[in-house]
């Protein structure tokens, strides 16, 4: 009865993981200049090597909208980095991609206690790893993200905590490092206010492309409509010379 009422914590938490994937995808889609998303590149694969794993073995429609998220920044790294062109490092990064999703699918099909704990070593690796590669991701929208991950992960902490002592000391590190990853943020944004200046101009420009495409495709599809009555065709008079 107390984990059913403690899961709208889970919920919630799902609801700010959501908004750290938007977030990121839109600072990565907006920011064209930079090579890096608003998340490092072995965490991405991690999580998509999850998603990948979850939806083979669906669990709730929420792992479906985040395995399409994880496939959009999949994309932006790709196009970013010119994976195209380095064939050793997209070799290691699928490598690296599939030894995951193998180990992640046994998870699944063991949908125990395992389940809980892996995900939150997942979030633990990715945490530790967020401030290792802190300078390669992108600077657009840090704090946001950094908050946005703080409070996914603290709210599904709440639910999981008593499901297993592990995942209370998992969560802890988790909460550290995040809380230290923000505060690391915040400083870097002050640092370099012209960095957010230079965000919100490319979201606005952004924005503007948007709405001048949506403006465009229902001008196509109105049908063209003649105002009023058919246009009369004018009657020549035929004039005989005589």
């Amino acid at each position: 009865m107390v984990i059913e009422k403690l899961m709208i914590f889970d919920y919630i938490g799902w609801f700010f993981w959501t908004l750290t994937y938007i977030v990121i995808i839109i600072t990565g889609a907006v920011n064209k200049k930079s090579k890096y998303v608003g998340i490092p590149v072995m965490p991405v694969l991690v999580n998509f090597s999850w998603e990948i794993a979850s939806v083979v073995n669906p669990t709730n429609f929420v792992r479906v909208v985040w395995f399409l998220f994880d496939v959009f920044i999949v994309a932006l790294i790709f196009q970013k980095q010119n994976l195209r062109y380095e064939r050793k490092k997209l070799i290691s990064y699928t490598s690296f991609l599939f030894i995951c999703t193998v180990i992640f699918y046994f998870i699944f099909k063991n949908n125990d206690i395992v389940l809980p704990i892996s995900s939150f070593f997942i979030d633990t690796v990715m945490a530790i790893i967020f401030l290792i590669q802190r300078k390669k991701i992108d600077s657009g929208n840090r704090v946001l993200i950094g908050v946005f991950k703080f409070l996914g992960d603290a709210f599904v902490w709440v639910y999981f905590a008593s499901f297993h002592p592990s995942i209370s000391v998992l969560a802890a590190i988790t909460f550290i490092c995040n809380i230290v990853y923000i505060v690391y943020a915040v400083k870097e944004a002050k640092a370099q206010p012209e960095i957010q200046e230079e965000f919100k101009g490319n979201l606005k420009s952004a924005y503007a492309e948007v709405k001048r495409v949506i403006a465009k495709i229902n001008k196509r599809r109105k049908p063209d409509i003649v105002h009023g009555k058919k246009k009369k065709k004018k009657k020549t008079k035929k004039t005989h010379r005589g």
